[in-house]
C-alpha cells in the first residue's frame, strides 16, 4: 500500500514538472 502512495506522489510530481515546463 505504501509503495502505491508513493508511487501516486511521485505521478502527481511529474504532471506538475511537465505541466511548469509546457507553460
Amino acid at each position: 500500500k505504501a509503495d502505491e502512495n508513493e508511487r501516486a506522489k511521485l505521478r502527481v510530481h511529474d504532471l506538475r514538472v511537465h505541466d511548469s515546463v509546457l507553460a
